[in-house]
C-alpha cells in the first residue's frame, strides 16, 4: 500500500477546474435534459445544465426524436416528461486525462475517469460522479499502472480492458490535453500526434499503450521519424512482431538488425517493410542465402502457417535457394501477383502430377517454365465421374452452408450444390475446384460460387473457405479477383467471418 502512496504524490488531489469543464463540455455533452411538466394545456421546462425554467415556445414530446434547445443556456437538450418513471435513468462515459508529474518534471501521468450522472431521484439535484480507478505514470525507462490501486505487472489499456464490449462506455481522449501534459518532457519528442489515429475510425484509444512503450523504448522516435512507424503499430495492434525489433538497442540499424547500407536499401524500397518481411530477411541473410531486401518482402508469406507447410514440402524435393528463386521468377514474370498463390498452386500442380503418375522430383515437372499454363494442362487431363456417395455428403451439409448465403446489389455468394456442378466449375472456368469435392464432401473445406444476379446460372468466381479463413478466389483461368469481386468478398467475410476488432485484415486471394 505504501507504494500506491508514493505513486499518488505524483498526481493532484483533486480535479481540477479545467478537468471538470472537459467533463462538463465534452465527455457529458449529450447528457443534458429538459424535464417538462405540463398544467391545463400550459408546460414548463426545466434545464438540468443551467438549472432555469422557461415556456417552451412548442409544445414538448417526452423522448421526443429532435432535441430541444434551452432559451437560457442554449443546450441543446434531450426532452423527458418529468411524471414519467426514470428509476434506472443513468447516463455515463469514460474519459483519460494527463498531466505532468508533480514529483518528477521529467514523467507524466495518465488517469482512466469513468463519469456517472444518476437522474432516478430528483432531476434538479442530479447525482454526478468521477471514479477513477486506473492510474499510469510514464517516465524515461519506467512505466507503471496501478489498477484498483494495486500495481500490475504490465501497462495495458484501460478502455480496451475495463470499457468495452458489454460495458461500451463512450470514450472520450483530448489530443489538446496530452499536448499540454507532454510539452517540456521527454515525451514531447515521442511522436505520440502520428498515432492517435486507428484504421478503426470510431475506435477511441486512451494511449495509455503508447506511452508505455515510448517510456520503456526510446528508439520509438527514430523508429517513427525514420520512416518506421509500422513497427510501432505492429505493437499497438497488439501483431507478432516475429521478434524483428531489437526494442532496447541504441541507434536504428541495431534496433532494425541492418547494416546501414541495408538500412538504405530498406528506405529506398518504396513499401512499408513488416516486421514478419523483416525477420524474413534475416534469417535467409543469416543462413547464407542470396535474397534482397525487395525479395524478402514478396517471398516472407511463405514463413508462417498454411503456407510455410507447402514450402517446405517443395524444399524437401529441391535445394531451398533454388526453390526461392523459383517462385520469384514465376511473381517477376507476371504469372502471379503474390507468392501465396503462385505456391498454392504450385501446390496443387505438384497433386495433380502425382496423380498422373508423373515424377515430380524430374526438374521439367517440378519448375515448368510457365507455371500456371502447366497447371492448367495437368488439371485438363484428370478426369473427374460424378460420385453419388459425395453427393448424397454435400447434399447433407447443404442446410448448415445455406446460412452462409449472402448478396447485394450485383453479386450473390452460395455454396457448391453437388460434385456434377463443381466438376461443371472446373471444366467451364478452367480452375481445377473440383479436384476439391472429396474434401468438400467430408467437411475437411468449404467451396462457395460466386454469381452475377443478373446471371445467377453463369459461373463467374469460386471461393475457398478453410477454418474460417478465405484461401482462394478464383474466376476463369485462375484468374483473380477484380476490386468489385474483391471489395464483395471483404462485405461477406465482415458479416460471416470476421471477429469485431480495431483492425480490420484484408482478404488475400491465392490460387487453386
Amino acid at each position: 500500500m505504501m507504494e500506491y502512496q508514493e505513486f499518488k504524490t505524483h498526481l493532484p488531489a483533486a480535479h481540477s477546474q479545467e478537468l471538470q469543464d472537459y467533463v462538463t463540455d465534452t465527455v457529458m455533452l449529450d447528457s443534458r435534459y429538459l424535464f417538462f411538466n405540463q398544467k391545463r394545456g400550459i408546460q414548463t421546462a426545466y434545464c438540468t445544465h443551467c438549472g432555469k425554467t422557461h415556456v417552451p415556445d412548442s409544445m414538448l414530446k417526452h423522448k421526443q426524436l429532435v432535441r430541444a434547445t434551452c432559451p437560457h443556456c442554449k443546450s441543446v437538450c434531450r426532452v423527458q416528461a418529468a411524471w414519467m418513471g426514470r428509476s434506472y435513468m443513468r447516463d455515463r462515459a469514460v474519459f483519460v486525462w494527463y498531466e505532468r508529474s508533480l514529483v518528477d518534471p521529467q514523467a507524466i501521468t495518465a488517469q482512466v475517469i469513468s463519469a456517472h450522472w444518476d437522474y432516478s431521484g430528483d432531476f434538479r439535484q442530479v447525482k454526478k460522479e468521477l471514479s477513477c480507478s486506473h492510474e499510469y505514470l510514464f517516465a524515461p525507462r519506467k512505466s507503471l499502472y496501478f489498477g484498483y490501486q494495486r500495481k500490475r505487472l504490465s501497462a495495458y489499456s484501460a478502455f480496451d480492458r475495463h470499457f468495452s464490449g458489454f460495458c461500451n462506455y463512450p470514450r472520450f481522449m483530448s489530443k489538446e490535453n496530452i499536448e499540454r501534459a507532454v510539452t517540456g518532457t521527454p515525451f514531447q519528442y515521442s511522436t505520440w500526434e502520428k498515432y492517435t489515429r486507428y484504421k478503426n475510425s470510431e475506435y477511441v484509444s486512451d494511449m495509455t499503450e503508447f506511452f508505455d512503450l515510448a517510456a520503456r523504448y526510446p528508439c520509438i522516435e527514430y523508429l517513427t521519424k525514420g520512416g518506421f512507424g509500422q513497427f510501432i503499430w505492429a505493437k499497438l495492434y497488439k501483431h507478432n512482431t516475429w521478434g524483428a525489433i531489437s526494442w532496447n538497442a541504441g541507434t536504428l540499424p541495431k534496433v532494425l538488425r541492418l547494416s546501414k547500407a541495408e538500412l538504405r536499401e530498406a528506405r529506398a524500397l518504396g513499401v512499408e517493410i513488416t516486421p514478419k518481411q523483416l525477420r524474413f530477411y534475416q534469417i535467409q541473410r543469416k543462413a547464407g542465402r542470396k535474397v534482397s531486401l525487395s525479395e524478402a518482402v514478396i517471398l516472407a508469406d511463405i514463413s508462417e502457417g498454411y503456407y510455410e507447410g507447402f514450402y517446405q514440402s517443395f524444399v524437401k524435393l529441391a535445394d531451398e535457394q533454388t526453390v526461392l528463386r523459383y517462385m520469384l521468377k514465376q511473381i517477376r514474370n507476371g504469372h502471379y501477383k503474390t507468392v501465396t498463390s503462385m505456391l498454392t498452386d504450385w501446390k496443387d500442380y505438384r497433386d495433380e502430377c502425382k496423380q498422373l503418375r508423373m515424377n515430380i522430383r524430374e526438374e521439367r515437372y517440378l519448375f515448368p517454365n510457365d507455371l500456371r499454363k502447366a497447371h492448367a494442362e495437368t488439371s485438363k487431363k484428370i478426369k473427374f465421374k460424378r460420385d453419388k456417395k459425395l453427393d448424397n455428403k454435400i447434399k447433407s451439409r447443404l442446410p448448415e452452408l445455406n446460412k452462409f448465403r449472402y448478396e447485394n446489389g450485383v453479386f450473390l455468394i452460395r455454396p457448391a450444390a453437388s460434385s456434377e456442378e463443381l466438376f461443371d466449375e472446373g471444366a467451364l472456368q478452367k480452375i481445377c475446384i473440383g479436384g476439391y469435392t472429396g474434401n468438400y464432401a467430408t467437411g475437411k473445406t468449404d467451396l462457395f460460387f460466386i454469381r452475377q444476379k443478373s446471371e445467377p446460372e453463369k459461373p463467374f468466381y469460386a471461393v475457398e473457405i478453410s477454418g474460417g479463413v478465405i484461401r482462394q478466389c478464383r474466376g476463369r483461368g485462375n484468374c483473380e479477383a477484380t476490386p468489385e469481386v474483391q471489395a464483395f468478398v471483404e462485405s461477406f467475410k465482415e458479416r460471416f467471418l470476421n471477429k469485431t476488432s480495431k483492425s480490420k485484415t484484408k482478404t488475400q486471394g491465392v490460387a487453386v
